[in-house]
């Protein structure tokens, strides 16, 4: 075998090497933003869910009569 075909054939060899790191590398990378991205969904997903039935009227009157209360208590001390 001539100086050119190992050459050659060394660099076919380090190539295929670099594509597979790369993919691995890629492919870890891109699992551990899917579960970060999933675990997300996982916890927003509820808050939303429930704001979703936060009624505004009844917490404005909630917080009126929060504040009444307190001002009541406030007079008697």
């Amino acid at each position: 075998m001539n100086t050119e075909a190992t050459v050659d054939n060394n660099f076919e060899l380090f190539e295929a090497q670099r594509v597979e790191e790369i993919k691995d590398i890629l492919e870890e990378f891109l699992r551990c933003e899917l579960y970060y991205h999933c675990r997300a969904l996982e916890v927003l997903g509820p808050a939303l869910m429930h704001i979703g039935g936060v009624d505004p009227e009844s917490a404005r009157e909630n917080m009126r009569e929060d504040i009444e209360g307190m001002n009541k208590q406030l007079r008697y001390t």
